[in-house]
């Protein structure tokens, strides 16, 4: 049986006790297909410009290091509005490259600890090409279908996360 579980945004404001079923997450019911296949899906909705998100990041890292082998999480970036999606399609665009786990700390550090300005292309391909991303490369992976596929996909989820949690 496919189980769908989804983290909400906001529990790193909640204790660090074990997580609890309809407090820290939510079981969907009837579960939904997942894109793993027969694990148990975790999603974490996050923006990197996210102080919930980025507060939660270490412990949810931690955890994703001890997980079940039949468990698998998968980032999903939250696109609340249009500014957002610009960190969603780098975000798919570092998983294209196989540099997301490379970067994905450094991203959270530059928005919520630097300050850095990433809102467009241009200062996010200067950012990751400064962590030796190919720019060339990035580029491609940033504008290409794929990615806004994927980014469409991660909006539509957005909305059924929203519209769960009311």
């Amino acid at each position: 049986k496919q189980l769908f579980v989804i983290l909400a945004l906001l529990c790193a404001t909640q204790s660090y006790a074990e997580p609890q079923a309809g407090k820290d997450y939510t079981l969907l019911s009837p579960p939904r297909p997942t894109q793993s296949g027969t694990k148990i899906e975790v999603l974490e909705f996050f923006f990197y410009g996210c102080s919930h998100c980025f507060k939660l990041h270490p412990l949810l890292s931690e955890w994703e290091k001890k997980m079940p082998k039949d468990v698998e999480l998968t980032y999903v970036p939250a696109i609340f509005n249009p500014s957002w999606e610009p960190m969603a399609r780098t975000l798919y665009a570092l998983e294209a490259l196989g540099q997301r786990s490379q970067l994905h700390d450094e991203l959270f550090i530059a928005w919520n600890v630097n300050n850095l300005d990433l809102t467009d292309e241009a200062k996010i391909t200067e950012f990751v090409a400064q962590h030796g991303v190919d720019r060339k490369k990035f580029s491609d992976a940033y504008n290409s279908f794929s990615i806004q596929s994927k980014v469409t996909r991660a909006k539509h989820l957005d909305a059924i996360d929203n519209e769960r949690l009311g």
